[in-house]
């Protein structure tokens, strides 16, 4: 039985399988032998060919040397050559042999499904190593055989025809990447020549060429508005068959599509291939139903996206392909260039047009100058800069047109300009007619070998310029004058600047600031904090109240900042507010205490409404109409129920509330008669206040009551005192009476005193005491009325219209003991006082007397007993034992003698010039001195006299204009009494070996004489009164000294009208300069 005749085989089976040879297993061997010869002799027939085939002709399937073993149909076994030669090598007779003796069982087969999986039919060959599969189905029954052999032809004709299809593919695919770039070459190129206004035109056709190539119906164009709110369809193509959709998508909502346009945004296209299973929440595809499929790719130009470009289908569903895309990108590129130019045309030509625009209103002028100062051309400004015509100004050179230094300047200029490429400029002035005007002159390269010179008129800039300067340091004045800490500070948290006040409250000044971070005070944290949020913030201003730490102490500060230059920095103004503070603590404390007060005070208090109908009221109030507590008020009551026992005293009331809200005036010390319940009379001091809402309109009334029954019955006693006390004021001698209330307002006065204060009584009563003196006496008497009226006599004296009064305060009580008003006396003390100022001025005279007379003797004891003792001591030795000295040693005693008697005549001298200079009788002759010579004169007697005795050196300096000759007039025996102390106290006080600087300077109209030293200099506290007479510094130790010397110099320079000044510093030395005028005027005779 052959399997290929008998049963149909699967498809791939048919094409893999050869005619297989089936037994059952009790087949004689020898008949299985014969079967398979048959098969083998079988004649083959050569397949149909296909000339269109790509596939080689293919020699007949061989037949297979094997036969499979069934039982029942199913397969038990297999037969092959291999198993035959194994039957026949025993023993060659095998007639009663039989298939199921010689069969391979069990068979490895593959079943219908494996025939799918060549790889795993690839593994059954290798793994089990035959040559033979056979195929089963569900059942087991055989279907068909395969070998190895016709398993890897199959194989490779798979390989083979698969290669072929990719390569048909590839060749395809590359004839339409040609098709498409030919397409996009086309449209790229046809947009080249075209002009701003053709280019719609471009994208009209480009759209129709991809449309028409990709075969869709709709070709478009969507682009997004400048602000980016709305996006319009604004180009589009449709096939002949399809409608225009344009109209329909114009000024659409970006916010109502923003899920799709966030997508593009994200520079990713959109290929649907059918809208049915789009969700309806794309609302920008379902707008029309017929349009069955579409594509879009965003235009992006610089990372911003313009719109997209698409295209769409009416048909059937469709696939994009992925050169769709890539068209639809390439060409949203193309697009996207062409419109950018468009856009940078118009821009250039609107630019070009407002340059040209611009430059014929630019006021400015402007040459073009050759690197040789030759002018090329110019453009005249609208003043006229320059007032040459061209025929006399183009083709010359500078120095033919402008003057010799700005031609040179403007040469100059040129020629760096064009080295270093760099734009050059300088300021000029030039006269036009009667009038100077500033200009300012720009070079800018715009050639190898050529300028533009841009002149700009900046007369009106320079004088803006200074009125700017001034108006910045009136701005530094206000600063500095505001009663607040002002500071600058940039976003890195450094000071750029403070106000004079923050620098003063810091003890440091304006310039310790600049540059300084805000940590560099110290102290609390708080305002640097501030600083630090306030610039992390995005406010541009911002208000705090901060403590700041100054110099140890807290202020309380409300800061204010603000912002500018782009935000880097700020301005933060400080408000000390350590003074509010106290005052709203203060404040609440006192509300407090007003709440208590107004819940206790014994004024009746009460409030209505704009019909007279009654709000609240203070339990006073509700005391005198007969109430427990104001909340038995109730609500709605008026003054009729309040008052029933009295309806006319109730409309009355009534009358008073609707003129005081009518009028908005409030009315005060309405004195009422009220009667009580009980029939008993009494009278009230009441005030009546409107009250207004937000709006200020009157919505009620605020009314206060005060029993005055008892005060109108002091009153009416009061002003029979008051007749009393008139008669008395009336008739004070030598003086004047008044009398004052509690308001501090007089109420009488009166006497004969009031004439000499230049007051009547007219003048006086009736008015308090501010109107009445001034502010300053007034200030002096306000506490001494206060005391008067808490029960305390005072005295003081005053001063008023160049006489002196003595002002008596006493108080005024009634009978039970009440102070009610103050009274005042005045007397008039002036001649007093002045006798009692001429003796205080001769005691003060006297004291100063007895003190100089007390400097003298101490002076006179100290400075006479050195040279007495010399003296004596010398003329002890003369006269015991001249006869035994040598004639060298009674020289040199008898020096002594003379040495001390200069030395107390000299001393003499000087008490007797200061004596005379007090009186006034110092001679004063000046003459025509020249002082080179003068000077040197007397440095070379003072160093020999004294410099070489203390080791000290005198060098003498002249100022160069006066080394010929420097002649003044002055009193040459005052000069050298000057210049001869000034020297003597230099090397006095001078250490030993120490240099004078003696310096004769030249002025205008003075001449300067300095003298300086390095000695131990003059402690600060003595400064201020070196020149007085006697005075010597707290520093000099055993150095001698009358404290005459510097009190007979300032003396002498004050002779000449000249000045001296010292400037000194303990062990460093003092510098003492003398200036004197060059010539002199004789001073008039003081005696």
């Amino acid at each position: 039985m052959f399997l290929g005749d008998s049963q149909p085989l699967h498809p791939m089976v048919d094409s893999l399988l050869h005619t297989v040879v089936t037994v059952t297993p009790d087949t004689p061997l020898l008949e299985v032998l014969r079967l398979m010869s048959c098969v083998q002799s079988a004649p083959q027939f050569l397949p149909d060919s296909d000339p269109h085939s790509d596939l080689p002709w293919r020699s007949p399937d061989p037949r297979p040397n094997c036969a499979l073993v069934t039982d029942g149909g199913r397969l038990v076994g297999i037969i092959t050559s291999k198993n035959i030669i194994q039957a026949l090598a025993p023993d060659p007779a095998f007639a009663v042999v039989c298939a199921q003796d010689v069969m391979t069982t069990p068979v490895i087969s593959l079943s219908e499904l494996d025939l799918q999986n060549p790889e795993a039919i690839a593994r059954y060959f290798q793994r089990y190593a035959i040559h033979h599969l056979p195929v089963v189905n569900a059942q087991g029954h055989p279907l068909g055989l395969l070998t190895s052999e016709q398993f890897l032809q199959h194989q490779l004709n798979t390989q083979l025809q698969d290669e072929i299809t990719r390569h048909h593919q590839t060749e395809e695919a590359l004839k339409q990447r040609i098709r498409l770039e030919e397409l996009v070459t086309t449209i790229s190129a046809q947009f080249i020549p075209l002009e701003a206004a053709q280019i719609d035109q471009g994208i009209h056709r480009a759209l129709q060429a991809i449309a028409e190539f990709t075969g869709a119906d709709r070709g478009y164009l969507f682009r997004v508005s400048e602000n980016q709110s709305q996006i319009s369809n604004t180009h589009e193509w449709c096939a002949p068959t399809s409608l225009s959709l344009q109209a329909d998508y114009q000024n659409l909502r970006i916010h109502d599509y923003v899920d799709r346009l966030d997508q593009l945004r994200g520079f990713r296209g959109f290929a649907i291939a059918s809208l049915s299973p789009t969700p309806p929440s794309d609302r920008l595809l379902h707008r029309h139903p017929q349009v069955k499929t579409a594509i879009q790719v965003p235009i992006v130009l610089e990372q911003s996206l313009l719109g997209f470009v698409g295209l769409d289908a009416e048909r059937s569903p469709r696939p994009w392909g992925q050169e769709t895309v890539m068209l639809l990108i390439l060409v949203g590129e193309i697009i996207a260039s062409a419109l950018k130019r468009q856009q940078t045309e118009i821009i250039l030509k609107q630019s070009m047009a407002t340059n040209r625009a611009l430059l014929g209103a630019l006021p400015d002028a402007i040459l073009r100058i050759t690197r040789d100062g030759i002018l090329v051309n110019k453009k005249p400004d609208a003043h006229g800069v320059i007032p040459v015509p061209d025929d006399e100004f183009l083709g010359k050179h500078l120095t033919d047109v402008f003057p010799p230094e700005i031609a040179q300047m403007t040469l100059t200029l040129v020629q760096q300009a064009l080295e270093t490429k760099a734009i050059q400029s300088f300021e000029y002035q030039l006269k036009l007619g009667n009038t100077l005007y500033d200009y300012e002159a720009r070079f800018a390269v715009s050639d190898r070998h050529e300028v533009m010179v841009i002149i700009r008129d900046i007369s009106d800039r320079k004088r803006t310029q200074a009125e700017l300067q001034r108006a910045k340091d009136q701005l530094r004045v206000v600063l500095d004058a505001v009663p607040g800490l002002i500071s600058w500070i940039r976003d890195d948290l450094v000071y750029q600047g403070v106000n004079t006040r923050m620098a003063e409250a810091f003890g440091r000044s304006p310039a310790d600031f600049s540059e300084q971070s805000i940590g560099f005070l110290g102290g609390r944290l708080e305002f640097n904090t501030f600083v630090e949020e306030f610039f992390a913030s995005s406010d541009h201003t911002a208000t705090r109240e901060t403590r700041l730490d100054i110099n140890g102490t807290d202020y309380e500060y409300l800061v204010v900042a603000q912002k500018y230059a782009q935000n880097h920095a700020a301005v933060f103004v400080g408000i000390d507010i350590t003074e509010r503070k106290r005052v709203e603590s203060q404040l609440y404390e006192s509300q407090q205490l007003l709440q208590l007060v107004v819940d206790n005070i014994p004024e009746a208090i009460f409030w209505k409404d704009r019909n007279s109908v009654y709000l609240g009221c203070n339990l006073a109030f509700a005391h005198v109409v007969g109430l427990e507590s104001p909340a038995d008020l109730g609500e709605g009551k008026t003054d009729f129920d309040l008052f029933s026992w009295a309806p006319d005293a109730a409309e009355y009331y009534r009358q008073d509330d609707r003129r005081v809200m009518e009028s908005d005036c409030p009315q005060y010390h309405l004195m009422e008669a009220q009667i009580q319940a009980d029939g008993h009379q009494y009278w009230i001091d009441k005030n009546l206040i409107p009250l207004h809402d937000s709006d200020r309109q009157v919505v009620g009334i605020l009314g206060t009551c005060e029993d005055i029954t008892a005060r109108r019955t002091a009153e009416q006693k009061l002003r029979q005192s008051e007749e009393q006390y008139r008669t008395l004021a009336k008739n004070f001698p030598n003086g004047a009476v008044l009398l004052f209330d509690p308001h501090l307002r007089y109420t009488i006065a009166d006497g004969t005193g009031l004439e000499l204060m230049n007051l009547s009584k007219t003048s006086i009563e009736g008015k308090t005491l501010w109107e009445v003196f001034p502010a300053s006496i007034a200030e002096q008497l306000e506490p001494h009325y206060h005391r008067a009226l808490a029960g305390e006599s005072s005295s003081l004296e005053i001063s008023l219209r160049d006489r002196i009064y003595l002002v008596q305060v006493t108080p005024l009580k009634d009978s039970q003991g009440d102070c009610f008003a103050g009274m005042v006396t005045t007397q008039d003390i002036t001649k007093y006082k002045r006798v009692e100022q001429e003796i205080r001025n001769a005691l003060e005279k006297e004291k100063q007397l007895n003190e100089l007379k007390s400097r003298f003797i101490s002076m006179a004891s100290h400075e006479f007993r050195t040279p007495l003792a010399t003296i004596l001591g010398s003329s002890e030795i003369l006269r015991h034992f001249g006869n035994k000295c040598s004639e060298e040693k009674r020289l040199k005693h008898y020096e002594r003698i003379q040495t001390g008697v200069d030395q107390m005549t000299r001393l003499l001298d000087d008490v007797l010039l200061i004596g005379r200079a007090e009186a006034g009788r110092v001679p004063f002759q000046p003459t025509p001195i020249d002082l080179i010579p003068f000077c040197e004169n007397l440095s070379e007697e003072l160093q020999i006299s004294t410099g070489y005795k203390r080791n000290v050196v005198i060098q003498t300096r002249f100022a160069p204009e006066a080394i010929a000759s420097l002649v003044i007039e002055a009193d040459e025996q005052l000069l050298r009494q000057v210049l001869t102390n000034l020297l003597s106290n230099a090397i006095k006080y001078s250490h030993p070996g120490g240099v004078v600087d003696f310096s004769i300077m030249l002025d205008v109209r003075s001449v300067v004489f300095s003298i300086a030293d390095q000695g131990i200099g003059i402690p600060d506290a003595d400064q201020a009164r070196l020149f007085e007479q006697f005075h010597r510094a707290g520093n000099v130790g055993t150095t001698q000294g009358t404290g005459l010397g510097l009190s007979i110099v300032k003396k002498s320079v004050e002779l000449h009208g000249g000045t001296i000044t010292l400037v000194s510093n303990v062990n460093q030395g003092t510098t003492c300069t003398v200036t004197l005028p060059l010539t002199q005027t004789l001073p008039v005779d003081q005696s």
